[in-house]
């Protein structure tokens, strides 16, 4: 191989290259910034559902009875004493509205991992600090209280107060010694919602990769562990109302709801309500495939680069040899 021709090939191959990793980029932007589920919530009998910066409120058939939008896209959202309430982590701060989604007063705290509401309380858990702040309806810091370990998610449990062991299969009591060691999960894993049924805990187990998380049902006094089959893409989130369990995906855009028995009973909304999320999901799905495609095309171009350079290195040596042959035969002896 001539040294033009190496050169024609190695400018295409790296111009590929740049030109794969860019449409790579922008499909996985796209998917990440695509609508889709970011948390379920329950107030009196109306599902609310937060999709980027949309909220929108269902009746329980899966009619939509109201949406807003919120300025900006908020990191959580949660009912405080039936209160909606968002959460911005950039600037750590709390915005509660009236019923109607009106603002009526705004407060600051830390820059939280994951926010809780419990009664008259909110609990900001922070993972990478080791902490737990707990916090009045006003804002005010009651109580800060340090964790051995990485917490991440925080619920009620049995009336005590637990929260989760960022990357292990572990719950432990907020303030005590109790911990539950769930030894039928994986290992590497993160409880990253729970709640309490009666003493059962219905909980998402998400995998180490955060990628994709499954439906627990827990129960203490039978130490049965049930699971449902389907894993659901994260953000997922989970709800509940008069012991039903409402699990939600981000990518596929649906909500499944399970019976008091555990048992899956079917997929939530009427049909306006699914042919939506399906045509997001449509939408979410070419960009997903996309970047897959522009991976599989990286990997190509350099296996080509490397085939490339060790034929022109191959082609240097016989070459060099032939050359080396060429000048032994004509020397005079």
């Amino acid at each position: 191989m001539n040294e033009k021709r190496l050169n024609t090939q190695a400018i295409l191959i790296i111009a590929l290259i740049i030109l794969a990793v860019i449409v790579n980029f922008i499909a996985k932007d796209r998917f990440l910034k695509a609508p889709g589920i970011d948390a379920l919530a329950f107030n009196g009998d109306k599902l609310y559902l937060l999709e980027g910066s949309v909220i929108e409120a269902y009746t329980l058939n899966g009619e939509k009875s109201m949406g807003f939008q919120f300025r900006s896209k908020p990191d959580a959202f949660f009912f405080l004493e039936g209160v909606p309430v968002t959460y911005r982590r950039e600037n750590g701060r709390f915005i509660v509205y009236d019923s109607w989604f009106n603002p009526q007063k705004s407060f600051s705290a830390g820059r939280y991992t994951t926010v809780t509401a419990i009664g008259k309380k909110i609990y900001g858990v922070s993972a990478k600090e080791k902490y737990i702040e707990i916090l009045d309806s006003e804002g005010a810091l009651l109580e800060t209280q340090k964790t051995p370990v990485r917490p991440y998610a925080l619920f009620q449990w049995r009336g005590g107060i637990y929260y989760s062991e960022r990357g292990r299969n572990i719950i432990r009591q907020l303030g005590g010694a109790e911990e539950r060691v769930f030894d039928r999960l994986p290992e590497e894993g993160t409880v990253i919602r729970g709640v309490d049924d009666g003493g059962a805990l219905h909980f998402l187990y998400a995998d180490k990769d955060f990628f994709s998380a499954r439906y627990y049902v827990y129960d203490p006094v039978e130490e049965v562990l049930l699971t449902a089959q389907s894993k659901y893409y994260i953000p997922a989130s989970l709800a509940s109302y008069n012991g039903y369990f409402f699990v939600s995906d981000n990518a596929k855009g649906i909500v499944d709801v399970f019976a008091p028995d555990h048992k899956y009973m079917c997929r939530f909304g009427d049909e306006a309500f699914k042919k939506e999320h399906e045509r997001q999901f449509d939408y979410k799905k070419k960009y997903l495939y996309l970047g897959v495609i522009m991976n599989f095309v990286i990997i190509a171009l350099f296996l080509w680069a490397l085939v490339v350079f060790f034929i022109h290195r191959k082609s240097k040596r016989g070459a060099g040899h032939a050359d080396t042959e060429g000048r032994s035969e004509t020397s005079p002896s």
